[in-house]
């Protein structure tokens, strides 16, 4: 895995190369993709990836009842064992009765032979919610000859301020989503990152980057005043950022990384860590 920081310190770029695992995710092949966000070794997010369900129909049995038809209808491309509830949000007017059988399977009762359609809401077991609508086609030779056709209406977003790049297959991480105060999603006015080591972790691939904006002149303006060591601890966190952003940790872990930092707040005259939600780098508005 790879972390960025752009030169504005607003946006925090998550790539998984070596694993793949934003590309798999992104194609619908794997699931459950949980990223967690640290700030100076301390635990401040933790989000699941919406799934990207490769959602389709399958139709099943088939009865002519009454003019109509009598049929099974399954929604694939999630399984029963991934859902919460399945609930029948609307249908047209001709279909009478949709029964479930579990949460993706259901036996419909349909008494017409122009076009019909079911929309199902499926609300996982992460807590995202998906709108899904299957069609009918008009029953050609018997009642039981028709087509059927899933469309995803809705899927659940990622949340305000993460983005996703799916052409380079890119996670965009924004300083409002850390602070939850975004909305709309920003663009160009974002607020900067606040100085100091992020850490994250998709999948089991654990990262850490030294996000440093400020800090470059605060530690020259302490070494004018002080002397002292303060520009070899910044270098060491500067060396050290360059091997744990691309997952070198034979000779940095993340947790040093965090103590070497916090070495230099005290020399900052900090003895505190920073604040994730003071205005560091504020916007332009």
């Amino acid at each position: 895995m790879n972390l960025t920081v752009d030169n504005s310190c607003t946006f925090l770029t998550v790539t998984t190369p070596n694993t793949n695992n934003l590309e798999e995710w992104e194609n619908g092949n794997l699931s459950d993709v949980q990223v967690t966000i640290s700030y100076n070794c301390t635990e401040v997010s933790q989000f699941i990836l919406p799934n990207n369900y490769n959602f389709g129909s399958l139709q099943g049995s088939c009865n002519s009842v009454l003019g109509g038809a009598e049929f099974e209808i399954s929604l694939t491309g999630i399984l029963d064992s991934q859902i919460n509830t399945t609930t029948i949000t609307s249908t047209s007017a001709n279909i009478v009765s949709v029964t479930p059988i579990d949460k993706v399977t259901f036996t419909v009762l349909m008494n017409s032979v122009t076009t019909n359609f079911i929309e199902f809401t499926i609300l996982d077991n992460n807590g995202h919610t998906y709108v899904v609508r299957v069609d009918f086609g008009i029953q050609v030779i018997t009642e039981c000859d028709f087509t059927d056709t899933l469309t995803v209406v809705s899927t659940e977003d990622l949340p305000c301020g993460i983005l996703f790049d799916n052409v380079a297959f890119e996670l965009i991480i924004q300083n409002e989503y850390l602070r939850a105060d975004c909305n709309p999603i920003c663009t160009t006015d974002c607020r900067a990152f606040c100085d100091g080591i992020y850490t994250i972790q998709v999948v089991d691939t654990v990262n850490c980057i030294f996000v440093n904006c400020t800090t470059d002149c605060e530690a020259v303006d302490c070494y004018i005043e002080n002397g002292g060591n303060i520009m070899v601890i910044l270098d060491t966190l500067k060396v050290g950022s360059d091997l744990t952003s691309t997952g070198n940790t034979d000779c940095v872990s993340c947790s040093q990384m965090c103590d070497i930092y916090n070495e230099l707040l005290k020399l900052l005259g900090r003895s505190t860590k920073n604040n994730i939600l003071d205005d560091c780098g504020c916007n332009n508005n």
